[in-house]
């Protein structure tokens, strides 16, 4: 990843908004309606091309690129599929995530259950069958969409729901201590030469992550009572989801008066006789 992003993704930031390619594929991708019908291969292929701009820090680029992602498999929920697949082995979830977040996209535009029914089985396969889920919120939230609209449209899939809903039973990761960082870093008190090419880039990575805005306002050190990394701890309570609409329903109902339940009894038969 460390090498791919010293050439790739500081390309994409000069590429990108210079009329070169990187604009005209996504001109063309979010240009392709539903009465346009290029070969499945070129939609694939530009679809890659496309899922590979999410490695970009450029929220701008990877925001257009997801839209462009979405329009371009809409209707093609097949292609989608397959880069979803392709991608679920990629080690950056900063891609993975949103070829996920398109993949709910394209689902929440399709009506077709069967077709959605398949995507939302891929999705599962590579997301949620293993029990040690990405321990990624945003990535489970998308993945979770394109199933939970399957299950909406009554298609007739093969899960455990049970696996798609928090809590989910992700690894914790490892977070290294200050100590442990700073074994890496270059010694300023050296010259650039004796330090290396790319050392001090090290110590830009680690003030960021330790001091600056991204440790305030991405990683949390602000909400933080301790200042520590995050504003949570393996002390706090485990999240408990609210009740489900049946349930509440079921609440309300238990909570009506003689008058009223005899109204909504009234109102149930009718709708089953209307049905």
């Amino acid at each position: 990843m460390a090498d791919r992003d010293a050439w790739w993704s500081i390309y994409l930031h000069d590429a990108w908004g210079n009329h070169g390619a990187i604009d005209r594929l996504l001109d063309w991708a979010t240009s392709v309606g539903p009465s346009t019908h290029p070969e499945e291969e070129i939609v694939e292929l530009a679809g890659t091309v496309l899922a590979w701009l999410f490695a970009s820090s450029n929220r701008f680029l990877r925001d257009s690129a997801t839209k462009a992602l979405v329009v371009l498999c809409s209707g093609r929920l097949g292609c989608m599929g397959r880069l979803v697949a392709l991608f679920s082995g990629v080690d950056d979830l900063y891609v993975t995530e949103r070829v996920y977040a398109a993949a709910y996209g394209v689902a929440m535009r399709s009506y077709e259950p069967a077709v959605v029914c398949s995507l939302a089985q891929i999705v599962y396969e590579h997301v949620f069958m293993d029990e040690n889920t990405p321990a990624h919120i945003l990535l489970r939230d998308y993945a979770r969409g394109v199933i939970e609209r399957a299950l909406y449209l009554d298609s007739h899939i093969t899960i455990d729901t049970s696996r798609i809903r928090p809590p989910y039973s992700s690894q914790w990761p490892v977070i290294p201590s200050e100590d442990e960082i700073k074994a890496f870093l270059a010694v300023l008190s050296k010259g650039a030469h004796e330090n290396g090419k790319f050392e001090s880039a090290r110590n830009r990575i680690a003030s960021s992550v330790l001091d600056d805005d991204f440790a305030l306002y991405i990683i949390g050190t602000n909400s933080s009572p301790t200042g520590e990394w995050l504003s949570l701890t393996h002390s706090d309570p485990p999240w408990v989801p609210p009740p489900g609409p049946d349930i509440l329903l079921q609440q309300l109902i238990e909570e009506l008066s003689p008058e009223e339940r005899r109204a909504w009894d009234n109102f149930t038969e009718a709708e089953k006789t209307w049905e």
